[in-house]
């Protein structure tokens, strides 16, 4: 009785086997695509920061939204000039789905490869951008158009503490707040010490920034690190307008003034 049911067993397979067969004169069975590809399988919307190289090595600052409508936003910082370079378009995606290319008003085509959580700046040829083995990666800084915001200057310095009626006119001795897309922590200078920290963002350009470790150096004569530490303990908020960052508390009010500098951070 075993002999005839694994027979029987057999005998089922063989027959499967032969409905598989392509029957003479036939067309095999279509094959089905892979569809796993970058613009299927991640999350690529939102907003990309990094720097690309120039004249000089990390000579602009850079960064890409990409909106799942198939809008864009770049801006472009020059550390050899000031001044912020703004540009919105359409972007498309090339045959395989992993490369977008960007098409603004004036005809451009930068090419990027869409990674998970970062954007691989591509040659007309789709080859890697790369400056003496090194590539340059825009990382993903957040979900938000908003985020872009804070990471299209290389670092933002201080003009103001409208809350502290102080005005800064010594571009030696300013404040300024650096956001690192790689990293995506903060640095900087209070006038006195280095600072360094985290701080969260979020939609509706929420911000808060915290723990902040500092130095703690002592300075003779210097009046505005305890203000301005105090001003990004109660930052809530932040907008942009042109080249300049306004840091907002709770109720609105514009606790700091920023404007965009095209430096990188001194070392």
């Amino acid at each position: 009785m075993k002999i005839h049911y694994i027979a029987l067993i057999l005998a089922v397979i063989v027959a499967i086997a032969a409905c598989a067969r392509v029957p003479e004169g036939g067309q095999a069975a279509t094959t089905i695509p892979d569809q796993h590809n970058s613009q299927t399988a991640l999350d690529w919307q939102g907003s990309y920061a990094g720097n690309l190289p120039g004249a000089d090595v990390s000579a602009i600052r850079a960064t890409v939204v990409l909106r799942s409508n198939g809008e864009y936003i770049q801006t472009l910082q020059y550390a050899d000039r000031s001044g912020l370079f703004r540009e919105t378009g359409k972007f498309h995606w090339l045959a395989g789905g992993n490369v977008v290319v960007l098409r603004g008003p004036n005809g451009g085509g930068s090419r990027f490869q869409v990674q998970e959580n970062a954007l691989l700046p591509l040659t007309q040829e789709d080859q890697p951008l790369s400056v003496g083995n090194q590539q340059w990666p825009l990382h993903k800084v957040g979900d938000f158009t908003s985020t872009q915001e804070l990471y299209q200057s290389f670092r933002w310095q201080l003009q103001s503490l409208p809350a502290n009626h102080i005005e800064v006119h010594s571009a030696s001795k300013a404040p300024y707040l650096v956001f690192s897309p790689a990293t995506q922590h903060l640095s900087g200078w209070d006038g006195c010490n280095r600072i360094a920290g985290a701080y969260t963002v979020g939609n509706d350009q929420h911000l808060h920034f915290g723990p902040i470790i500092s130095t703690r150096m002592a300075c003779a004569g210097v009046t505005i690190d305890q203000p301005f530490a105090i001003v990004l303990e109660h930052t809530a908020a932040f907008r942009t307008e042109k080249e300049h960052l306004l840091l907002l508390g709770g109720d609105g009010a514009v606790l700091a003034r920023f404007r965009a500098l095209s430096q990188p951070e001194p070392h």
